[in-house]
């Protein structure tokens, strides 16, 4: 729902898409997704929706009454996950990402980004992921992270190594097919990953609202340790991606 919010510091006013916390597919876990997938792509200097974390109030609430949306917003007072409202980008045309185009690049470095936070939601289909011609605009990551929903036997456990999962998952990206077929150099992107390190995930655990945090800590302990076996691994990994393009 787009809606009008008040900074609580500052007092700015703003327009916000909030994701209510009992909506489908929701969750602490899935808010605690979205900002994650929001910090790390923002610390890589990827374009990314403002994420925030919106305070619904019951009298908010009360006024949508009758309407379709009472429910789900009722039941999610107090707080939930949203980013800050961008007008100005459109849905992309994969046909004008060609070798040598002002978005090739910053293709690659989307693919590689996906699949470092493990994320199957940036498909064809629902591609999350706008464009204003200069720069992609990505928004939607309460699906990333996607290795934690399996049980630790299951999981890849050299995550810098693509498995047959993970492989699929890239064939699959709405940018895929822009990229395949070209040798691809993914080592300059995937060197920042070094930016994601122990002082990052410090101001995680500041920034998460406190009841999220003592509720996911074991999910953001999963993702950090995945982060940095990645970290740890990163030409491994930017070959992974470059072979899984050419295969």
């Amino acid at each position: 729902m787009l809606v009008s919010g008040v900074d609580e510091i500052t007092g700015a006013r703003g327009q916000y898409v909030v994701k209510f916390m009992k909506a489908p597919r929701m969750s602490t876990k899935a808010a605690c997704c979205e900002l994650l997938g929001a910090w790390i792509g923002k610390e890589l200097d990827m374009t990314v929706a403002e994420p925030a974390v919106i305070r619904v109030s019951a009298e908010f609430a009360d006024t949508l009454a009758g309407q379709g949306s009472y429910k789900n917003v009722a039941n999610s007072v107090g707080l939930n996950f949203g980013t800050m409202y961008e007008a100005g980008y459109s849905s992309i045309i994969t046909s004008s990402i060609s070798s040598g185009s002002r978005l090739f690049d910053q293709a690659k470095d989307v693919l590689a980004l996906d699949t470092y936070l493990s994320n199957a939601d940036r498909g064809s289909a629902k591609p999350n992921l706008l464009t204003n011609g200069n720069h992609f605009f990505l928004f939607d990551h309460e699906l990333a992270f996607s290795f934690t929903s399996l049980l630790s036997f299951l999981r890849n456990a050299t995550p810098w190594m693509l498995n047959d999962s993970e492989k699929d998952m890239c064939r699959k990206h709405c940018l895929y097919v822009s990229l395949k077929d070209n040798v691809v150099d993914f080592k300059g992107f995937v060197d920042e990953f070094s930016r994601i390190n122990d002082y990052f995930w410090e101001r995680v655990e500041y920034f998460i609202p406190a009841a999220w945090l003592s509720e996911q800590k074991d999910f953001l302990n999963d993702v950090k340790m995945h982060s940095q076996a990645i970290n740890a691994h990163k030409k491994e990994f930017s070959d992974s991606l470059t072979n899984v393009l050419i295969a």
